[in-house]
């Protein structure tokens, strides 16, 4: 459909925030692994005047920031504000909304963890209908659920993505859940902080940059190529595809392959993954995958399959009526399965 295949980092930390690193160093950790690195420290912009938004060598940098009220923390992208985290939520999202900005619920279902003395950043304001979507695939927020003592938390820094492999599953099933009443966009971020522990004298890094680059990514449809695009065109593509919807989460560790591509096929007309069709009996979901996988489709919560799909061999799945469906792709290698990929949903509407 003339679409071209953008990864993101979304949800990383530098020395503004309560991250380690420098704004140089996170996107030096980045090349060849992530086109975009979208800083969003804390309640600031500051990286917006130094190093400034660019590229820096194949690595494109954007400059968004993470609203930090006492919970329902949200991540920001695309606005020329830092919106104020003592305001009511409601009014706050209103005024990214209207200043051209997107708004992601961060960690919705983040229950804190008492041994690390975190509290719970869980999302509160349920009632909220003018943010753009939900940070469903968190990797600090699930993979420190599995500390829960000295033993525990050194067998998770041994298995960085324990826990985090895949989005969270209570996160996904409040996603499914509000899709069924309007499109809400799903991101995966890292939250990536590259924590330093004292170490003989030390800090030692617990998670590194560029490892945390090699793990989970959003792989963006946009309208246009970005190789020489500026950093205005770059964010103004950016925002629009993820607006609309046009994001694939993928588990990295399993490989650099191009993301899955979905094609929703209704009554009179086909969109790409996160599209609104008018569905009619017949109605199908066309997946094309660069690798062999299995196959998941998710309709207003309920599961069907799995099937398998093949490079070159497109799969369809029918579309049975009207809802939100979404896919979730695992890979196989001798008969272990393991998560890959999560498509944003096509709307199948009446």
């Amino acid at each position: 459909m003339g679409f071209h295949e953008v990864r993101v980092a979304l949800h990383v930390h530098s020395r503004y925030s309560d991250g380690s690193g420098s704004v140089e160093a996170i996107v030096r950790a980045a090349r060849d692994l992530v086109d975009v690195v979208w800083l969003t420290d804390h309640d600031g912009l500051l990286a917006r005047d130094s190093p400034g938004e660019g590229r820096y060598g194949r690595v494109m940098l954007l400059v968004g920031t993470e609203m930090t009220p006492a919970t329902d923390h949200i991540l920001v992208l695309g606005t020329d504000f830092v919106p104020d985290r003592d305001r009511p939520l409601q009014e706050a999202l209103a005024l990214v909304a209207a200043g051209g900005g997107l708004s992601f619920v961060a960690h919705p279902e983040d229950p804190g963890n008492p041994v690390l003395h975190l509290p719970s950043y869980r999302w509160t304001q349920r009632d909220l209908d003018t943010f753009t979507g939900l940070e469903v695939w968190n990797h600090l927020s699930q993979w420190m659920r599995k500390i829960h003592g000295f033993r525990s938390g050194l067998g998770a820094i041994l298995h960085p993505l324990s826990g985090a492999d895949a989005p969270d599953p209570a996160a996904l099933q409040l996603w499914d859940a509000l899709a069924c009443e309007r499109p809400v966009v799903g991101v995966a971020g890292l939250d990536a902080h590259a924590v330093r522990v004292p170490w003989r004298g030390f800090g030692v890094p617990i998670f590194p940059y560029r490892s945390a680059f090699s793990w989970i990514a959003n792989h963006v449809w946009t309208t246009a190529p970005m190789s020489d695009s500026s950093p205005a065109e770059a964010r103004r593509l950016l925002l629009e595809a993820f607006a609309a919807g046009r994001v694939v989460m993928v588990n990295e560790s399993q490989g650099r392959s191009p993301g899955p591509w979905v094609t929703g096929i209704g009554a009179s007309d086909s969109v790409p993954v996160g599209g609104r069709v008018r569905w009619r009996p017949g109605a199908r979901l066309v997946v094309e995958s660069s690798v062999a996988a299995r196959v998941e489709a998710v309709r207003q919560g309920w599961r069907s399959g799995p099937y398998g799909i093949r490079p070159g061999r497109p799969l369809e799945i029918a579309v049975p009526a009207p809802g939100a469906m979404r896919l979730e792709l695992a890979r196989e290698d001798r008969g272990r399965r393991t998560p890959w990929a999560y498509t944003n949903p096509i709307y199948f509407h009446d």
